[in-house]
């Protein structure tokens, strides 16, 4: 399995002898930290074994602090530990 937009990269930098694997893979995810983090992060390890090296996040709930928090508390450390 691949990422087709990671493929056209992957073409891209052939043509114009850029070395792919200086490029960062970024991809933005969502992730409700309130609720079961479990299928998110098992999104990212499939990510990871693509070649995504970065996801970002954005609050998605009205309070951004608690989403940080949150975030921090039940995301970040497993995420960390995928890649």
């Amino acid at each position: 399995m691949s990422l087709p937009k990671l493929d056209i990269l992957r073409a891209h930098c052939d043509a114009v002898g850029r070395d792919y694997d200086t490029i960062t893979k970024t991809i933005l995810g969502r992730v409700d930290p309130q609720g079961d983090v479990g299928e998110f992060l098992s999104a990212m390890e499939r990510y990871a074994a693509l070649g995504v090296d970065l996801v970002e996040v954005a609050p998605a709930m009205p309070d951004p602090a608690r989403y940080v928090t949150l975030l921090g508390e039940k995301v970040v450390r497993p995420l960390a530990q995928i890649g």
